[in-house]
């Protein structure tokens, strides 16, 4: 069976990045490639993050904290460059890789005898026109999908069983034994609770406050026997901050929270669908680094 590796690329340049650019290319070639061999992919896409994000438009101060500090990481923008030309990562105006992610994960993509990928509505309507006019039929058959990030937010946002792509020492003081990602599973309801505890509680590293003054235990307090609704959670900012501003921080927080995973959230948001990314067929030829070499910036 086809399986599709839907991998966020914003994560594969901090974790590669190193003083030689040469090391830093391999490196990531490296790690897409494990990426492949430990998931079974037979196809994937690579998205990365193109700023400004819609958020910004909601709050000035999303991820602004990140500004404050100029990043050490040498190569940021040349390996960003580099996942573009040699691996074809692909982004949109105003949303982040996580949104793309989430979107695509969400999607029924199937892919046809003849190897072509697409959303299942689209090969319906082809084999209905094709019954009509008396064209030849074809088959087609859902893709697996799997995810492969490293953020946190975005693999317990999603249902399912994603690949953590960052390598760790399997021992402290055993340099060899470097394990080259793991598996992480995320349920319905695992999934649903943590976008209701991100909503209360916010996400200090892209600068979302949350509910003010709660965290995690207060969200571990209230939800300990029967989970908040999302109707719940508004009433406790109205009782925070008044009726009007309660309802303008609760929307505020959960549109910066929120994942555009459908349909909806895209037009309510960006006014505009994604377009169907370019999806490639697994390759393990052997990348040469010298190619950064005819990178130009």
């Amino acid at each position: 069976m086809s399986k599709l590796a839907i991998i966020d690329g914003d994560a594969l340049t901090y974790h590669s990045s190193k003083d030689s650019i040469h090391e830093s290319i391999e490196i990531i070639d490296e790690k897409i490639q494990n990426i492949f061999i430990q998931t079974g992919a037979t196809h994937y896409v690579l998205f990365i993050s193109n700023s400004p994000y819609f958020r910004h438009k909601i709050s000035p101060d999303y991820k602004s904290n990140r500004n404050k500090y100029k990043s050490p990481l040498k190569w940021l923008k040349t390996l960003k460059k580099y996942l573009i030309e040699q691996w074809g990562a692909q982004s949109m105006d105003l949303v982040e890789s996580d949104d793309l992610c989430a979107y695509w994960m969400n999607k029924d993509l199937c892919i046809a005898d003849d190897g072509k990928i697409e959303p299942r509505e689209v090969f319906v309507d082809a084999l209905d026109y094709c019954a009509v006019e008396n064209l030849p039929q074809f088959e087609f058959e859902s893709i697996e999908k799997v995810l492969c990030a490293v953020d946190k937010d975005l693999l317990q946002s999603i249902p399912g069983k994603h690949f953590n792509y960052t390598y760790k020492l399997g021992g402290k003081y055993n340099p060899n034994s470097v394990i080259k990602g793991w598996w992480v599973e995320t349920s319905e309801a695992e999934s649903d609770d943590f976008k209701r505890m991100q909503v209360v509680v916010g996400d200090v590293t892209d600068g979302v406050s949350g509910l003010k003054d709660k965290g995690i235990k207060f969200y571990e307090k209230i939800s300990k026997e029967i989970k908040p609704s999302y109707g719940e959670l508004l009433q406790l900012y109205c009782v925070e901050y008044g009726q009007a501003q309660g309802i303008f921080e609760f929307q505020k927080n959960y549109r910066l929270l929120h994942l555009l995973d459908t349909d909806e959230d895209f037009y309510r948001e960006i006014g505009e669908l994604p377009e169907l990314p370019e999806i490639r067929e697994v390759n393990f030829k052997p990348l040469i680094p010298e190619v950064a070499d005819d990178i130009t910036f």
